[in-house]
């Protein structure tokens, strides 16, 4: 008979782990500075486009339109693609949402932004956690859990001041680009040093 057993010493490479748990957390927090930002900048884009409540209202619910069924298609995806992949094309995906942002543009192109950036951001925590539960044993997961889901509540805590002061220095689509920018900064920094745990 044999007999299995658990360890619960810390992860193989500790370095890796915590390096890819800290850019995990800065992932969920630009996902969720990328899903508030239409918000914060409701009224100028509502002055500037002539938006009723009505459509400015679907603009907004249609972030979740594929939002559920884009969670659902890459947690097939990422049991048999690397992690490191997956997740640098969310990121990537959402950074190239915000361009058209900066463009002129109708409520047609808002809707379909916004579908398109809500099936690609579907996925985000669950295929973050995948990822960092690569590195932990089981009962070492509590921790990196945790700080990721931390990462998430950041992206409204901390980027929310932010992204409000460019919007009322410069402009809404500013903000978009900003946040375009530092999506693609993660991407670049995410494919430079992580890896499978």
């Amino acid at each position: 008979m044999t007999t299995r057993t658990t360890s619960i010493g810390p992860p193989a490479d500790p370095a890796g782990a915590w390096i890819t748990v800290v850019l995990l957390i800065l992932f969920m927090l630009i996902n969720f500075a990328d899903r508030a930002v239409l918000g914060l900048a409701a009224v100028p884009i509502m002055r500037e486009l002539g938006l009723s409540h009505a459509e400015f209202g679907l603009i907004g619910a249609s972030f979740f339109t594929f939002f559920s069924l884009g969670a659902v298609v890459v947690g097939f995806l990422v049991n048999r693609i690397s992690t490191k992949w997956v997740l640098a094309a969310l990121a990537l995906s959402w950074s190239l949402c915000q361009l058209p942002l900066l463009l002129p543009l109708s409520v047609a192109v808002l809707v379909a932004n916004r579908v398109a950036l809500g099936l690609s951001e579907g996925p985000a925590y669950p295929v973050a956690l995948h990822a960092a539960y690569k590195w932990f044993p089981s009962e070492r997961r509590a921790m990196p859990t945790s700080l990721i889901a931390v990462g998430a509540l950041a992206g409204n805590g901390v980027a929310a001041p932010v992204i409000v002061y460019v919007i009322a220095t410069w402009s809404w689509h500013a903000a978009f680009a900003l946040l375009g920018a530092v999506g693609l900064a993660w991407c670049a920094a995410w494919l430079a040093v992580s890896r499978e745990g």
